[in-house]
């Protein structure tokens, strides 16, 4: 089967700057996370065959995933979310998961990745250019917290 995905950004006043679909065939699409921090992007996919997650990079100004630098994380079944360390100007990046060489599949695996840098900049906030950013890590923490 063929899967798609198709990436849209905006600009905070609304202005699209770009749209492209994906060719995503051999993972999961019903069952991906990413995120766009600035103008760095990630997505996290499980592949079909065993559920093994990936982890690529894509560029949020072109609607492009960088597949040749794509990794394998190492953990089934798994969760990922990012987040920022404003003390160190680091973008982290946590994925919760089971190992996929361990007999326990009963247990919870974290594992954090830095998977990029930020250079703070106040007038950020309020440049015409600055992207819309979304948030996910409260909900994503609580529903660890349930499973738990």
């Amino acid at each position: 089967m063929i899967i798609f995905l198709q990436i849209y950004t905006y600009l905070k006043n609304g202005d699209q700057i770009c749209y492209k679909t994906n060719d995503i065939t051999g993972y999961n699409g019903e069952n991906y996370y990413y995120d766009t921090i600035g103008d760095q992007g990630w997505a996290y996919f499980k592949d079909e065959t065993n559920d093994e997650c990936h982890f690529v990079f894509f560029d949020p100004t072109k609607c492009t995933m960088d597949w040749e630098q794509m990794s394998v994380t190492g953990m089934k079944q798994g969760m990922a979310e990012s987040f920022l360390n404003y003390d160190n100007e680091k973008i982290l990046m946590f994925e919760f998961g089971n190992f996929v060489d361990s007999d326990d599949q009963g247990s919870i695996q974290i594992s954090f990745y830095e998977i990029g840098s930020i250079e703070q900049n106040d007038k950020d906030d309020y440049d015409e250019n600055a992207f819309v950013i979304g948030f996910r890590i409260t909900a994503l923490i609580l529903f660890a917290f349930i499973l738990i």
